[in-house]
């Protein structure tokens, strides 16, 4: 079964948002519910799943930008998005981007 560029896409999209809906979760959710976590796991887990949920949250905004430029050039420009360099450019430029504007945080 083939995949094409749009789905693909879209699951790099839901991959970047159950991260940060994890992430998210375990900053701000978990040590509202529990005393030990608060006290003893949160410490730990913190520095980790804070630069996650940043990075999914940049993630997600640029990869539903790249979605919006993906379809643009298949409508306009049909010939040229039948190559797979369009998608590969763009997830690889959201993931590389999220990452190095979150590296400084």
């Amino acid at each position: 079964m083939r995949r094409s560029s749009f789905n693909q896409l879209l699951l790099i999209l839901a991959g970047y948002d159950i991260a940060y809906l994890i992430s998210s979760t375990v900053v701000f959710g978990l040590p509202n519910l529990s005393e030990t976590y608060r006290e003893t796991y949160h410490v730990w887990f913190l520095p980790i799943f804070y630069a996650l949920a940043h990075i999914s949250r940049i993630g997600s905004a640029l990869l539903t930008l790249s979605i919006s430029v993906e379809r643009y050039v298949a409508i306009t420009k049909p010939f040229f998005a039948k190559k797979k360099m369009v998608k590969s450019c763009l997830i690889k430029f959201s993931i590389i981007f999220s990452i190095c504007y979150n590296i400084p945080r």
